[in-house]
């Protein structure tokens, strides 16, 4: 898979959440399909859990990194996002409506 050495253990907030200041040390990332993986330098392997129900207990940025999806032709707006593939999912619950529909503009989804 690409270039990426390691993986992050990261977990996806709201923009809305991002917005309103909570999570101050989120990144943007642009979630692209796997089996593109090949064609990006610089790509990020991402270990997703579950995202807090409230900001606060959020875990240290040392054991998890908040993220929120960005769409493709968002990127440039976001200087700092890079694509990135989920590596593994140990989320119990669903993905927000949110996320999703942030996810499904991109190149595609990794499963």
């Amino acid at each position: 898979m690409a270039d990426a050495a390691i993986y992050d253990t990261v977990f996806f907030v709201r923009r809305s959440d991002v917005a309103l200041g909570h999570y101050p040390l989120s990144e943007p990332v642009v979630l692209i399909d796997a089996a593109l993986a090949h064609r990006y330098v610089g790509l990020r392997e991402l270990e997703v859990i579950d995202a807090p129900d409230r900001p606060e207990d959020a875990p240290p940025i040392g054991e998890a990194r908040p993220v929120f999806a960005v769409d493709q032709r968002e990127a440039a707006i976001y200087e700092a996002a890079r694509p990135a593939t989920i590596f593994r999912d140990l989320r119990r619950h669903g993905v927000w409506d949110e996320l999703s529909a942030a996810a499904s503009q991109t190149v595609g989804v990794a499963h």
